[in-house]
């Protein structure tokens, strides 16, 4: 089952399966899916799902969700995978390691497309122990640009964020920050903006030597930097940002 399957990762995800040759059932809030799923609503997934189903739950903002689903898993006792990019999210699944462990089921939580692939460049480069990560974002911006990612970045923008600094969780801006990253032709010279990630508590479960973890964004919008860096100092702009809502996206 793909909750969410009709968005842009849970459709992605819905794709690969079928090319692995299985048939995954896809369910969405929205008419036109397989399922009609609202995993936020414990009679909604006790009435579709079973125990023994393997989920992937892609629906986002992650940011705006509980930890619903995972409760369920525990009850009715399916597997769960989440594309989660939130902290908080994470901090809410971490809290429920107990019982889940205690059902036999699996959940992996926080296997979102940028941690993911964060993990895997540091095991491939080698380093045994690592000190500092600084992950650079540079989204494509016409593929992935989604309510649920515009969501994501207006959640961190001018907000309280916790970054991983001196090895402990230490309170900072949401695009407050900036520094320049020098990367090769042709992305060339961008100074991206600081905003929170799940990476700062995840990473260190898997390397507990990380003393420092950052998460840096570039919005690759000709101008939007700017605008969102004196949003974050601004809150008659942050509202603004925030009342435009689907036009986020498209902009």
């Amino acid at each position: 089952m793909v909750v969410g399957g009709r968005g842009f990762f849970g459709g992605a995800v819905a794709e690969w399966l079928r090319a692995e040759g299985m048939r995954p059932l896809v369910s969405s809030r929205r008419a036109g899916a397989d399922l009609v799923l609202d995993p936020e609503n414990p009679d909604s997934v006790r009435a579709t799902l079973l125990s023994g189903d393997v989920v992937v739950d892609a629906a986002g903002p992650f940011q705006a969700r509980t930890a619903t689903l995972a409760r369920e898993a525990v009850t009715t006792g399916f597997d769960l995978i989440d594309l989660s990019d939130s902290l908080d999210h994470f901090l809410r699944m971490d809290a429920l390691r107990g019982p889940i462990e205690s059902a036999g089921i699996r959940v992996l939580t926080s296997c979102s497309s940028v941690s993911a692939v964060t993990a895997a460049l540091i095991i491939s480069s080698g380093i045994q122990d690592p000190i500092r990560v600084a992950v650079f974002l540079a989204p494509t911006t016409k593929r992935t640009a989604s309510p649920g990612t515009a969501a994501s970045l207006r959640h961190s923008l001018g907000r309280p964020i916790r970054v991983l600094r001196h090895g402990r969780l230490t309170g900072a801006m949401g695009w407050g920050e900036s520094r320049r990253f020098v990367m090769p032709p042709p992305v060339g010279r961008l100074r991206c903006h600081l905003m929170e990630s799940v990476d700062a508590m995840a990473l260190p479960r898997i390397w507990p030597g990380l003393r420092e973890v950052g998460f840096w964004v570039d919005s690759r919008v000709s101008g939007l930097n700017g605008f969102l860096s004196l949003a974050a100092r601004r809150p008659a702009l942050r509202r603004l940002v925030t009342r435009a809502g689907s036009a986020g996206p498209w902009i």
